[in-house]
């Protein structure tokens, strides 16, 4: 996916330069600061051959006290420099902080409808390999290989235009074919780069697909073919990164030649022929060798900037690609608005229609659902059942109708506020590396109240006979748990958040008939004021609902509870038929 309104990698750049807000300050104070010590180096070096050889040919006369003080001055710059280092390694961490805050923020709260197209590894790999790549072009990186030399190189014109504006002159000719010869790589290295930035995260993706898929993989024998694939992604990795590095090492090694050799010859060539016509002084010329050095750093700077920018941009993309995502809409401008409805005491959906990407869900759908009742929807796969949840949390925004969820409404309710009404209890639960306590209440209450959800749970007794109880961590595998217990933690969490309503999809689909039971048997315990809504294709959990949905191709086409269901002989009833209840 390209990114909307970017023209070219330098909007991509100057747009990073805006989030580092005031520590970019603080990046040029480093920059100034390293930029003069380096040129201060270099032209201390050409002041001592200037003054020997001036000295040996009699055009000078030495002037200890000002080389020493010339020195002293050095050796302040090169203290503060290395400061400097400091500097650079705040002002990129600090973006990287900043970076990954937007872009998890973004990820977080992106439209549903485009969610599938970034997998968990794909959104990993932009937080932290792209990140680190993009603050590269604000760091000593940056500094060191484009502002420095630049700064350093400005300094050097200046002090051989005073000397001698012809020395400074012949230095710049001297130094332009290595800007001539970058310019003809910049496109040629940057299309390789993009090609190695995108072999990497794909690759990763197929890595990370290898390993979910591990049982399959040795099941069906797949490895050797796996292999043969990932073996052709990394060959073509490297192939790139191979060739990548070839282009910038004879682009280097040019450029060295043209600089440390031909430059020097041409200097001492020339320099010789004008200070025997006595144009200019011979010592002049020992003066711009190292300077000229610095110049050629600076003409090849402002070559390498575009290089370099070019080369971080496909990670830039990454980056802004997730911090623009489309965001989930919210109601905040309508939120003052007055309800149209005043009944406090229902769920309703009123004709609510919605479609993805063209193809209808749903279709008309309309039901009322008291407060403190047990409602479920089912129906085969693809009838749309979890699209009533996602509408419900506010992931998916109806196309037509209106839906009021105890007297509010939702196109006129920020949903910060709708979603305090639900909890959500998924069939792929998340939990945390951190203490059972934690997992239930995200380090938001006291023991006492995560017990009290903890028993409507049905977890407690197992939790505390644990020797570490509510202090246990779940960790990678949460071996002390089995998937039932898993669950029901999960479920703690959602009666600690006290919400009116819980949501839960398939959330017995993965679990055995025992655990199964156990689940059944704590939601239909749960206190009365709370709404339950469950979508669920093992009917057996809702049999003793208030009343249950049946949907196919988007429409309910049955309502009522098990025994008037059964009764009609109809879509439930088969489908009651056909489980194994």
């Amino acid at each position: 996916m390209k990114i909307k309104n970017i023209k070219n990698e330098y909007s991509l750049y100057f747009r990073l330069l805006k989030y580092t807000n005031k520590n970019l300050i603080l990046f040029i104070i480093c920059t100034i600061i390293s930029g003069i010590a380096v040129f201060l180096i270099f032209s201390s070096i050409g002041i001592l051959l200037s003054n020997i050889v001036g000295a040996i040919n009699g055009e000078t006369t030495q002037d200890y006290s000002l080389s020493l003080m010339y020195i002293l001055v050095i050796f302040i710059f090169a203290i503060l420099s290395s400061f400097s280092d400091i500097g650079f390694v705040y002002v990129e961490q600090k973006l990287q902080i900043l970076l990954r805050n937007k872009m998890l923020k973004s990820y977080f709260k992106m439209d549903e409808n485009i969610s599938h197209k970034y997998s968990n590894t794909e959104v990993l790999n932009r937080v932290t390999e792209d990140v680190n790549q993009s603050t590269f072009l604000i760091s000593y990186y940056m500094s060191g290989f484009i502002f420095q030399p630049i700064l350093s190189g400005l300094f050097s014109v200046i002090l051989l235009y005073m000397v001698d504006w012809r020395i400074a002159v012949l230095c710049l000719i001297c130094t332009l074919g290595n800007f001539i010869f970058s310019r003809l790589t910049i496109k040629w290295v940057r299309k390789i780069r993009s090609n190695i930035v995108n072999g990497k995260s794909q690759t990763s993706n197929f890595m990370q697909e290898c390993i979910e898929g591990a049982i399959e993989m040795r099941t069906f024998k797949l490895y050797k073919t796996f292999n043969n694939s990932l073996y052709n992604k990394l060959e073509n990795i490297s192939y790139n990164t191979k060739k990548f590095a070839f282009i910038e090492g004879l682009r280097r090694q040019i450029s060295n030649i043209s600089n440390d050799c031909l430059t020097i010859i041409i200097l001492l060539s020339l320099g010789a022929l004008l200070a025997y016509y006595k144009i200019i002084d011979f010592s002049n010329i020992m003066l711009s060798i190292p300077l000229s050095d610095q110049i050629g750093q600076m003409i090849m700077a402002v070559a390498n900037f575009t290089s370099i920018v070019k080369q971080k941009s496909p990670h830039l993309e990454r980056v802004f690609e997730i911090i623009d995502l489309p965001q989930e809409l919210d109601n905040k401008i309508n939120s003052n608005l007055q309800n149209n409805i005043k009944d406090t005491s229902q769920i309703i959906f009123d004709n609510v229609s919605f479609s993805y990407e063209e193809k209808e869900v749903l279709k008309q759908v309309s039901f009322n659902i008291k407060k403190g009742e047990k409602i479920a929807f089912v129906g085969e796969s693809g009838s749309g059942k979890s699209t009533i949840i996602k509408i419900l949390l506010g992931l998916y925004n109806n196309n037509y109708g209106n839906i009021n969820v105890f007297g509010l409404e939702k196109e006129n309710c920020s949903i910060e506020k709708w979603r305090s009404n639900f909890s959500y209890l998924p069939q792929d639960i998340s939990l945390f590396n951190l203490t059972v306590a934690e997992n239930i209440s995200l380090g938001n209450g006291n023991l006492e109240d995560i017990r009290t959800v903890g028993k409507m749970a049905n977890i407690d007794e197992f939790i505390s006979n644990k020797p570490k109880g509510y202090n246990l961590k779940l960790q990678d595998g949460n071996v002390e748990f089995s998937g039932g217990q898993l669950q029901r933690i999960a479920l703690a969490r959602c009666l600690f958040k006290k919400s009116p309503i819980i949501l839960m999809d398939e959330p017995t689909s993965a679990l055995d008939k025992e655990s199964e039971q156990i689940i059944k048997e704590t939601i239909e315990q749960l206190p009365q004021d709370i709404t339950i809504i469950v979508v669920t294709h093992r009917l057996n959990l809702t049999k003793n609902f208030d009343r249950l949905y049946v949907l196919e191709k988007g429409s309910i086409i049955e309502s009522g509870n098990h025994n008037e269901l059964l009764e009609k002989n109809g879509k439930y009833a088969y489908l009651w038929n056909i489980q194994d209840n």
